[in-house]
């Protein structure tokens, strides 16, 4: 099958920013208390596409977010990105994650525990 995506694309037009967003994804992020922490995050994956190119494969992105989930610290979200820039031979890769994240906190009077959500969000390229 022709691989339409790798063709030269004559028109010398750049494709400012090509991807996905508003993506529901399952992660593990780093816990002090628990180690690891599931939780979901929504995630946007874009590049920067050279002037001849005439796309990019999508499925590129969910690879790498897949091959990533298990640990979405920041410096691995960067090396994704990377790799993701790499991968589809673009100039710049783009991404953003946001998600919950919770703390078990005791109440200052009672002294009863309970889950405080912190939304969390980190962008990088």
């Amino acid at each position: 099958m022709r691989d339409v995506q790798r063709e030269r694309d004559k028109r010398n037009v750049t494709i400012d920013k090509v991807g996905i967003s508003g993506l529901s994804w399952p992660i593990q992020v780093l816990d002090r208390s628990n180690g690891t922490q599931e939780t979901v995050a929504n995630v946007s994956l874009s590049v920067l596409l050279p002037r001849d190119y005439r796309g990019t494969h999508m499925s590129r992105f969910i690879e790498a977010l897949q091959r990533h989930s298990d640990d979405l610290s920041m410096p691995r979200f960067l090396r994704m990105l990377q790799e993701i820039r790499t991968d589809l031979d673009a100039e710049s890769a783009f991404g953003s994650i946001a998600f919950p994240y919770f703390i078990e906190k005791a109440a200052p009077v009672s002294g009863l525990t309970s889950s405080m959500v912190y939304e969390c969000r980190y962008e990088g390229s």
